[in-house]
């Protein structure tokens, strides 16, 4: 590298999402999908789409952020202005968004094909220390995302005091891509039976075909309908005994099961054995003050749900958090009672629940996805809105792929704004820190840390090799030149030395013992000020 600042590249990082979309083709894919009969732009638009995806992951917020692009010029060429990003997502409607989701799916059979290639095979989900070979996991979730009240479709959220947009998310647990998402109004349910059966049908699609055969649907309490559990069960319709859809579902307490949980108790106490099941931790460990129990038999009629449905319920230590709304019994033993439902069948129970828990994956994945760009919506039109959370499922898919494929250890798992800084060159050999030179030291840096209180006295002697000679004084308008200062005896012209300037002592009125500036100072001179206005006023 070197000193004058030529021929380096900003942002080097981006150049790798860019031949990462080239090499699985999806630049091409997505041209195709939004290309118009008789249009040749000059920026095809799904190059402009795979360019705001890479900005986004570089960490874009707005549409006006396509401008860090401008740092690969030198290596990609030019990028996609910001109004030619408004037409692109202007011109992203339904039809171009079914187009695009065709496009993604065929590239994600590509991407598949290089992952199992992988000395560590494809990246099945692991459960008590064994991997579920052959299962695709899929994970749905609702957010609400904080929008200004002008936007089309804002209302209020179910999450209380959180005014905006409710976008519904399907994620792969598996290789952490966002398959589908359906940008909703804040106002919209988040236990439809409809738009659940319309995004999983979606994230299905984006599936391979191989990998459809066996999924695993995970969904929270407030997602879960007996529409949308058939809907599972039957696979989607599908007759072939080949598919097997399965469902993990949060199921909701009611007073039903609180009294298949006192039953429970009694049966226990009056026969002496233990019904409660020790839960597992990830690693397959006993989860310490932890138990999981089936209480289906002892909820009555479940013949309208599908066939195998079983309800469990999961016993813990009650959190703070959740003390507030405990019920008598949970507030006595200080526990807390949650419960799922499943159709899987011949496993345990503790099996079942860890795999269930697995689903607040889900979780760190939007969190991600909203340090990107989900929480920040453009355009007062849903029209708009909804091609930029395309861009964001986009840009979540390119940092999923570079990390299965580019990166291991922390890298492969490390998040977007850890992914965004520059890795070191080498790292810190083992053993204490070595102190400060001062030329490390930020205090004798120009660009070292600012300090936001008061600079404090150099502690050293007063620096007299700044400068050869003082500078020359200005000739003032209409007279002759100034004279120069006082010289000691033996400098001469260049090579006199500058006088030190004498160290001018803090002022006592405004400063304390710590060289900062004094609170009460500041304050006595405001009450001087506000009497002096007080007395001009009533003189007045």
């Amino acid at each position: 590298m070197s000193a004058d600042g030529k021929g380096q590249l900003g942002h080097a990082g981006g150049v790798v999402l860019q031949l990462l979309a080239e090499k699985t083709g999806l630049d091409e894919a997505l041209t195709g999908a939004m290309r118009l009969p008789g249009f040749w732009p000059l920026h095809p638009r799904g190059r402009v789409l795979v360019d705001l995806a890479c900005a986004i992951v570089l960490g874009a917020e707005a549409i006006g952020d396509i401008a860090l692009l401008e740092h690969q010029r030198a290596v990609l060429g030019p990028a996609a202005s910001a109004p030619t990003v408004w037409r692109t997502l202007d011109e992203t409607g339904e039809l171009q968004r079914r187009r695009i989701a065709r496009a993604r799916a065929a590239v994600r059979r590509r991407v598949r094909g290089l992952l199992r290639e992988r000395p560590e095979g494809f990246p099945w989900i692991t459960v008590d220390g064994r991997p579920l070979e052959g299962w695709t996991v899929l994970d749905s979730d609702a957010t609400p995302v904080a929008c200004a009240s002008e936007k089309e479709g804002a209302a209020g959220t179910y999450k209380k005091g959180v005014f905006g947009l409710c976008p519904l998310l399907v994620y792969c647990d598996n290789t952490g891509e966002m398959l589908a998402r359906e940008l909703r109004p804040g106002d919209a349910g988040c236990n439809d039976t409809e738009d659940n059966i319309d995004i999983f049908r979606q994230a299905v699609e984006q599936v391979p075909g191989p990998h459809r055969r066996k999924i695993l649907f995970r969904t929270d309490g407030a997602g879960f309908s007996c529409g949308l559990l058939k809907w599972i069960a039957s696979a989607g319709g599908r007759v072939h005994p080949s598919f097997t859809w399965e469902y993990s579902t949060g199921w909701t307490f009611t007073g039903r099961e609180m009294d298949a949980v006192l039953a429970v108790d009694a049966l226990e106490r009056r026969t002496g054995r233990p019904l409660w099941e020790a839960a597992l931790q990830a690693d397959g460990t006993v989860r310490e003050h932890a138990f999981v129990v089936e209480v289906t038999g002892l909820l009555g009629d479940l013949s309208a749900w599908p066939p195998g449905h079983q309800v469990f319920v999961r016993r813990e230590p009650l959190h703070p958090r959740y003390a507030r709304d405990a019920n008598a019994y949970e507030t006595e033993h200080g526990v807390r009672l949650t419960a799922f439902a499943t159709n899987t069948q011949g496993r345990q129970p503790a099996w079942l629940d860890l795999r269930h828990r697995a689903h607040s994956r889900v979780e760190p994945k939007i969190r991600d996805s909203k340090a990107e760009s989900l929480a920040r919506f453009p355009s007062r039109f849903m029209k708009i809105n909804q091609a930029w959370l395309t861009a964001t499922a986009l840009a979540c898919d390119l940092r999923a792929w570079l990390q299965l494929l580019g990166c291991d250890g922390d890298m492969a798992k490390a998040t977007p704004k850890t992914l965004r800084r520059p890795l070191p060159a080498c790292p810190r050999p083992p053993g204490p820190r070595p102190a400060p030179t001062p030329l490390e030291d930020p205090q004798y840096l120009a660009l070292g840390r600012p300090d936001r209180r008061s600079v404090l006295a150099h502690p050293g002697p007063a620096r007299t090799d700044l400068t050869a000679a003082p500078p020359p004084r200005r000739t003032p308008r209409g007279g002759e030149p100034a004279a120069p200062g006082p010289v000691e005896a033996g400098a001469t012209g260049a090579t006199a030395e500058a006088q030190p300037c004498p160290a001018q002592p803090a002022r006592q009125d405004e400063r304390d013992n710590t060289g900062t500036r004094s609170t009460r100072s500041r304050h006595e001179r405001f009450r001087l000020g506000l009497g002096l206005a007080r007395r001009s006023t009533a003189t007045s």
